[in-house]
């Protein structure tokens, strides 16, 4: 690929004229570059040893990159991360590839009842990731949670077109009973308000011809409770009237939050957050940590019968009680 045609797809400027014209192929990662490759990165010393194996062209955003080589290309640009994915676009042009945005709480949910998830890829989180997952990708269907990349590789992208219809029979806040296609399924590990995320899912799977078992759903990192004893140790679950409910965004918070003021009484709940959330956000009292080592002691402190706890992981009683081996032995 020509240096002028990389500077257009990028939308960055070529700071210099180099005496290079051309790329052969691009990478994120210093270990898989070759002689006449494009490297992406703002790392300065990942940068001099890339042009020390022989890079041809260096794109970056950071102010702080040093040109230090003005024979090969140096093209600046806003954002590494949406450069590397309109290189990507690029290459996947005349490749057999659909793009699927879908919401991270319908793609955990899908992750968990199909049979085989090589039916589909999963586009990774971080931009350097996805750059060598997909930019040698000649046919898939391709999901992605995050609207913006899905928009600069695919501006055509598709979403869930939710055919399938379904209702709770009955339900709890951490189970549910539901009826789909004249089944009834009992005591799911779901919230009541994860129905339409599992339509989404059921409707993706039967479009693409994907074999699904709605009885496999589980808890996932996205709403994961832990039921705890008066000591903050997980008990069974129900067998215990504290529990700590791990939860990745606001959403299914507030939408935990409306369901027990409907459905349960005298009941207490609070929100622990990182700082930096917006305490509006929710009707219910707020608790801010700054690192999740403070969440143990938070809980300790607090009166509560539900504690959501955003943006965590419930690795942190697993850390606790290794410690507390540790400490025993």
């Amino acid at each position: 690929m020509k240096i002028g045609q990389i500077e257009e797809l990028t939308g960055g400027k070529l700071l210099n004229r180099p005496l290079v014209s051309s790329i052969n192929r691009s990478t994120a990662y210093l270990s898989k570059l070759t002689h006449g490759d494009l490297f992406l990165s703002n790392n300065n010393d990942e940068i001099q040893k890339a042009i020390e194996r022989g890079a041809h062209c260096i794109v970056f955003d950071s102010q702080y990159v040093e040109i230090c080589d003005k024979e090969i290309a140096w093209i600046r640009c806003e954002d590494i991360s949406v450069c590397a994915m309109r290189l990507l676009r690029f290459a996947l042009s005349e490749s057999d590839v659909e793009f699927f945005y879908m919401k991270s709480q319908t793609l955990h949910i899908l992750k968990s009842i199909v049979a085989h998830r090589n039916s589909f890829v999963i586009l990774q989180d971080d931009w350097r990731r996805a750059f060598e997952q997909l930019k040698h990708i000649n046919r898939a269907t391709i999901i992605t949670t995050d609207a913006q990349t899905a928009q600069t590789l695919c501006p055509d992208f598709q979403t869930i077109d939710r055919q399938q219809r379904g209702y709770v029979v009955h339900d709890t806040l951490f189970r549910s009973t539901i009826r789909v296609d004249k089944f009834v399924y009992q005591d799911l590990q779901m919230p009541p308000f994860y129905l339409a995320y599992l339509l989404e899912a059921i409707s993706f799977c039967k479009n693409k011809e994907i074999a699904y078992e709605i009885s496999k759903i589980s808890y996932t990192k996205m709403f994961l409770p832990i039921f705890l004893d008066a000591n903050l140790f997980a008990v069974a679950f129900g067998k215990s009237n504290k529990v700590a409910i791990f939860v990745q965004n606001i959403e299914d918070i507030c939408a935990s939050i409306e369901y027990l003021r409907f459905n349960s009484k005298a009941t207490k709940s609070i929100v622990i957050a990182h700082h930096g959330v917006d305490a509006k956000e929710f009707d219910a009292k707020v608790i801010f940590y700054n690192l999740q080592d403070e969440i143990l002691g938070l809980l300790k402190d607090l009166e509560f019968n539900y504690a959501f706890i955003l943006g965590a992981s419930s690795s942190i009683f697993e850390k606790r009680d290794k410690q507390l081996r540790l400490f025993d032995a």
